[in-house]
């Protein structure tokens, strides 16, 4: 215990006031000098330089310079140590953690308000020993050590790294009243809790309940079972789970992370009750303050969440790839690593990114960040010399998939915005690419007075949902395989047979009625040409649209396919084209051109690519994601000058852009476009 100085009367007299100082200077020193040495908690100093008194002296903590009593300063140096000493006995509660970890429970924190109800899965990417596995480890602790009837599992690569790894740092991150070795916790025939070093939790799994106290200081019963797996188990073991958080470290397999999604999908429809977001909201408010976060709430951010760590080191797989393939970096912050290297454009390096799935994330921790074991001097004397990808994958954790879209100019901050900011007049245009089983998909862009594209809409849109159906999906996703456009998706795998040419075309004017509704609810009401309504069909009176619809000047359909005879209602062999524009209340129709996949390609990259009064030609609005999926991900194999049959999950949506664009339109409609055939009742 430290013995505050003790000055009396007598003492001021034989001294004098400058012995009385010296006194206190030399007493004061020596309560300093017992301080620990600790990355985290800076050292309690004074400032003997500065002007003092026998009552008053300049403390210095970190940055913060406070003029205090004497005592003052012996009390912060009991408080430094009794934090420490804390940390060391009780991590769970009292770690010490990069800053970084508290800018990513604030980003799950807006992820889960903006998700209640559904699983989140956060990607932690990182430097070389950055501590992704400690982090994540406290995290799925908390949540089950402070969570009712709490089931969690831990994955990892194999059983003896589950034990060595995964299983050792679990041990580390228990409270105290679990202590394995003393036996202080309460034993009951729920209870098979056993640990040993080397070999792990016995039978690689524990049962424990305990009571503990919510940020409210509510008492509770929490705990639960908590398992341990490894990837190459039986998918089978996992059947039954009912998850509230789960870890998966370094390269899990895409198969699993499908499975723990489904495992947590029960549990993790308690955060979307209105007491439980009202938790995360009070944490969030805690974190943005800067605030110490109670345990309890730090477990409840991340119920219901699959923490994945991954060291890039260690490859691109396909679980990697479905998180980070088509997803927008951001938090950007100069790389000091990258400062001397020669030909670096961009010496920045993310700290988060956004996935295509809005319930994902990912983070970005980096070597640096990791005080509590210092590495970053000898990790950047490793990486003097290497080449700017080698530094940024081993230091920052920034990997990219080894080959690139077709359309290098593609970039999200540039080419990407919203409805607020589309243009309020101009032409619009529609494009369609015809299937056989698989649904339609149409485009809708405006092109403005200075001949910039802008997509306004798309269809199928996870943001727009079908008649009858609901939510589509996406239409590709990324893929499990080696596929470079991704696999076919939800939107994709839909078998719309009810729809005819005539629901076809109706969609066109839905849309049509769509981007006047959602300007007007976006900012400025829609100020171009437009029809008035309302649009019937003869015989389907529940297809009635009330308008006001946009005018179209052209609707582009793929010229293959349009050619293709059919038969029409009244048993009469004629184009699709033909068909089409004898429907009611038809859409100006046309055949779009045939450009080759390299020329469709270079007219899409040329949009991207040009520069008009400081915005791009060629500009997509966000919520069209099929598109901006398609735009990060589409390429050709090496060499190759079309794709392979099975790998064109996207594509659909890079021809749409190809028939508006192209110049070498063909007529291919055999007909006139006169008033007959696009009759409006």
């Amino acid at each position: 215990m430290i013995r505050e100085p003790e000055l009396t009367l007598e003492d001021r007299v034989r001294a004098g006031v400058r012995g009385v100082k010296d006194a206190l200077r030399v007493h004061l020193e020596g309560i300093l000098q017992t301080q620990a040495v600790h990355p985290v908690h800076p050292r309690v100093e004074v400032l003997w330089d500065v002007p003092y008194t026998i009552t008053s002296v300049t403390m210095r903590l970190g940055g913060i310079l406070e003029e205090v009593s004497p005592e003052m300063v012996a009390k912060r140096v009991a408080s430094r140590q009794r934090l420490i000493e804390q940390e060391t006995k009780d991590p769970l509660r009292y770690a010490c953690e990069p800053e970084i970890w508290r800018l990513i429970d604030i980003e799950m924190c807006k992820k889960r308000l903006a998700n209640p109800g559904l699983v989140l899965e956060l990607l932690v990417t990182g430097g070389i020993r950055a501590g992704k596995t400690e982090g994540a480890t406290r995290r799925i602790n908390a949540n089950f050590f402070y969570t009712p009837k709490g089931w969690c599992v831990g994955l990892h690569e194999t059983d003896i790294t589950s034990r060595s790894i995964q299983q050792t740092r679990v041990h580390r991150f228990l409270p105290p009243e679990m202590d394995t070795g003393s036996g202080k916790h309460k034993r009951d025939k729920r209870t098979k809790f056993s640990y040993s070093e080397g070999t792990g939790f016995t039978g690689s799994e524990f049962n424990i309940y305990w009571t503990c106290f919510d940020e409210a200081n509510r008492e509770m019963e929490c705990g639960g079972r908590y398992d341990f797996r490894f990837y190459k188990q039986d998918m089978s073991t996992f059947q039954g789970m009912e998850l509230t958080c789960a870890t998966s470290d370094e390269l899990v397999p895409l198969t699993i992370v499908k499975v723990i999604r489904e495992r947590l999908s029960t549990r993790a429809m308690d955060t979307g009750k209105p007491e439980f977001l009202a938790r995360i909201r009070k944490a969030l408010e805690m974190l943005e303050r800067g605030e110490p976060l109670p345990t309890a709430l730090l477990g409840a951010i991340y119920h219901g969440v699959h923490i994945l760590t991954f060291t890039p080191k260690e490859g691109w797989n396909a679980t990697v790839n479905s998180f980070l393939n088509g997803a927008v970096k951001y938090g950007w912050i100069q790389a000091p690593l990258l400062a001397n290297v020669p030909g670096v454009k961009d010496r920045r390096v993310p700290r988060f990114a956004q996935p295509m799935e809005r319930a994902r994330l990912v983070a970005y921790l980096h070597t640096s960040d990791n005080v509590m074991r210092p590495s970053y001097d000898a990790v950047a004397a490793q990486l003097e010399g290497k080449s700017e990808q080698e530094i940024r994958i081993t230091a920052y954790g920034d990997v990219d998939k080894d080959w690139q879209s077709e359309f290098t100019d593609y970039d999200e901050a540039i080419h990407v915005k919203d409805w607020k900011d589309m243009p309020r007049e101009g032409t619009i245009y529609v494009a369609c690419d015809g299937a056989g089983a698989k649904p339609y998909t149409f485009a809708w862009y405006l092109v403005d007075s200075l001949n910039r594209v802008w997509q306004l809409q798309e269809w199928p849109c996870v943001h727009w949902p079908i008649e009858g159906i609901g939510n589509p999906g996406p239409w590709a996703i990324p893929s499990e395989s080696d596929n470079r456009n991704g696999d076919v998706g939800p939107a994709g795998k839909l078998r719309l047979k009810k729809f005819n040419r005539a629901r076809w075309n109706r969609i066109v004017w839905q849309g049509c009625e769509r981007i006047i509704r959602k300007m007007a609810e976006t900012g400025e009401p829609w100020k171009g040409r437009f029809k008035a309504g309302p649009m019937s069909w003869e015989n389907r009176p529940e297809w009635e649209l009330e308008g006001p619809f946009t005018e179209v000047e052209v609707a582009w359909i793929d010229s293959r396919f349009s050619t293709s005879k059919t038969e029409n209602s009244e048993g009469s062999v004629v184009t699709i084209l033909e068909d089409f524009l004898a429907q009611d209340n038809a859409a100006p129709w046309s055949g779009a051109g045939g450009d080759s996949l390299r020329e469709g390609n270079d007219l899409i990259s040329r949009a991207l690519a040009d520069e008009i009064e400081g915005l791009p030609g060629l500009i997509i609005n966000r919520e069209c994601e099929n598109t901006r999926f398609t735009l990060a991900t589409y390429t050709l194999p090496e060499f190759r000058e079309t794709t392979k049959a099975w790998d064109e999950a996207c594509k659909e949506f890079r021809d749409l852009l190809v028939f508006l664009l192209s110049k070498d339109h063909e007529d291919t409609s055999g007909v006139e476009m006169i008033s007959q055939g696009t009759r409006q009742r």
